[in-house]
C-alpha cells in the first residue's frame, strides 16, 4: 500500500533508511539528523509504502528546486518554476521486488502533473538499481555532472539527472 507521510511515520521511515545504508550505503553520508534530513525545504508532498504487516519499505517525496536555470533545464527548454525533483526515494530490502520503489515513483508524478510540473530526480551513477527502475518506467536522462557534495569516501560522485516523459 502507498499512502501520503504522516508525521508519526518518520521513526519507521528512519529505521528503514538505515536499512538502506547498511546495504547500498544510501544515503551516501549518513545525515546527522535523519528525521530532518527526510523533511528538507520545498517538500511539496511525502508518501510511503506500507507492507501488509503495517511495517514501512519505503520512502520518496516531491520538492520544489531553486530558481536558478540549469544547463540541462535550459536544453529542454523548462523554466526553474516547472520543474519539481522526486527526492528522499529509498526501498528498505524487504520491500524490493515488489513495485514499491515505481509506486512511489508514480504518487509523485501524478502529485507534480496535477500541479503542471515537469518532473526531474539526481542519482549517484553507481546506482545500478534505481537508474534500471528509472529508465524501465521511462525517465530519460538529461545530464551528467560531479556532485557538488562530498560521499562519505571525501569524492564527488557522479550524477546523472533524469527527466520523467511528459504528461
Amino acid at each position: 500500500m502507498i499512502r501520503r507521510r504522516e508525521p508519526e511515520d518518520l521513526p519507521a521511515c528512519v529505521t528503514a533508511l538505515r536499512q538502506v545504508y547498511a546495504a547500498d550505503g544510501y544515503p551516501s553520508r549518513w545525515p546527522d539528523d535523519p528525521a530532518a534530513w527526510l523533511t528538507p525545504t520545498g517538500e511539496q508532498a511525502a508518501w510511503v509504502t506500507v507492507a501488509g504487516t503495517g511495517e514501512v519499505w519505503g520512502h520518496g517525496l516531491l520538492r520544489r528546486g531553486g530558481q536558478d536555470a540549469l544547463p540541462w533545464m535550459q536544453a529542454e527548454q523548462l523554466r526553474p518554476d516547472e520543474v519539481a525533483y522526486v527526492g528522499r526515494l529509498f526501498v528498505a530490502p524487504a520491500g524490493r521486488g515488489s513495485g514499491a520503489g515505481a509506486a512511489l515513483l508514480a504518487a509523485a508524478l501524478a502529485f507534480a502533473r496535477a500541479e503542471g510540473w515537469r518532473v526531474a530526480l539526481e542519482v549517484v551513477a553507481e546506482a545500478g538499481a534505481a537508474l534500471r527502475l528509472y529508465e524501465r518506467e521511462g525517465w530519460r536522462r538529461v545530464a551528467t555532472a560531479p556532485a557538488g557534495w562530498r560521499n562519505g569516501r571525501g569524492e564527488h560522485p557522479t550524477m546523472h539527472v533524469y527527466l520523467a516523459p511528459p504528461a
